[in-house]
């Protein structure tokens, strides 16, 4: 998986139905050995309309520094 020009590894629990490619949004946890072990994954179609990377970078930016509007996660706090 290449994100933001960089790669990483990401370690499914079980084997994908489909192929996948483009955009996805991986959630999990980052391991000792420096990859992702995925929870959940959501690709963003691009068949209508491009995907705007810095954008979607701005609006992470805004969940993370205002967490407590913005209850997503894994169930625990930091």
């Amino acid at each position: 998986v290449e994100m933001q020009g960089k790669h990483t590894t990401v370690e499914l629990s079980e084997p994908l139905d489909e192929e996948i490619s483009g955009v996805l949004e991986v959630v999990g946890r980052v391991t000792n050995q420096a990859t992702i072990m995925c929870m959940s994954y959501v690709q963003f179609r691009e068949d209508k309309s491009p995907f705007d990377l810095e954008l979607y970078n701005e609006a992470l930016k805004i969940i993370h520094e205002f967490r407590e509007y913005f209850p997503f996660g894994t169930g625990q706090s930091n």
